[in-house]
C-alpha cells in the first residue's frame, strides 16, 4: 500500500434512537409477563402434583437462575435467602428424581413445596419490576452462568413475539 487510506464513508442509521430507548426502559405489559410465566406455572403445578418431567424441572431451575441473576444485578434486592432455599429444594428434587436409570417424577416435601411456590411468586414480582432491557440483561447473564457449567440453554425472551 502506498499509505493512502480510503475516505471514511459515514454509515446511515435507519433505526429511530428514541424508539429504541423507550423500548429498553418500558415495562412489559401484564399480559406479556403472564404469557411468559405460563410455562413456569405449568412446571410448578406438575412438580407439586408429583408428575413433573425432567424438562419441566429444567424450566424451574433455569427460571431460578434468571431470578438469581436479577438479584445479583441489584434491580430487585432482598430475595437471596428465598431463592437459595428454592435452589436447595430443586437440587434435592433432582437428586431424588435421578436416583434410578433416568428421570422419575418424585413427590415434594412440605418445605420444598413451600420454597418452590414462594420462588415462583417472587419471580412474578421481579418480572413486574423489570424493564425490557433489564430482563434481557438478566437472561444473558444467567445463560452465561449455565453455559459456564457445561449445560445447554434454551431461552424464550422476545416479549413482543410472545404477545403476537
Amino acid at each position: 500500500m502506498n499509505g493512502r487510506r480510503r475516505p471514511r464513508v459515514p454509515r446511515r442509521i435507519t433505526l429511530e434512537p428514541m424508539k429504541l430507548a423507550m423500548n429498553g426502559v418500558s415495562k412489559p405489559r401484564k399480559e406479556e409477563v403472564d404469557q411468559l410465566l405460563d410455562a413456569v406455572r405449568q412446571a410448578n403445578k406438575a412438580l407439586r402434583e408429583g408428575v413433573a418431567t425432567l424438562s419441566q424441572w429444567s424450566v424451574l431451575a433455569g427460571t431460578l437462575d434468571v431470578a438469581m441473576s436479577i438479584e445479583r444485578r441489584g434491580v430487585v434486592r432482598g430475595l437471596r435467602e428465598y431463592l437459595a432455599s428454592a435452589d436447595l429444594a430443586l437440587k434435592a428434587v433432582f437428586n431424588r428424581g435421578n436416583q434410578l436409570q433416568g428421570w422419575c417424577p418424585v413427590h415434594l416435601e412440605f418445605d420444598e413445596l413451600d420454597a418452590v411456590q414462594e420462588f415462583v411468586d417472587l419471580y412474578y414480582f421481579q418480572m413486574r419490576q423489570l424493564s425490557r432491557e433489564e430482563f434481557d440483561t438478566a437472561i444473558n447473564r444467567a445463560s452465561k452462568v449455565i453455559r459456564g457449567q457445561g449445560e445447554n440453554v434454551a431461552v424464550t425472551r422476545d416479549l413482543e413475539r410472545l404477545a403476537a
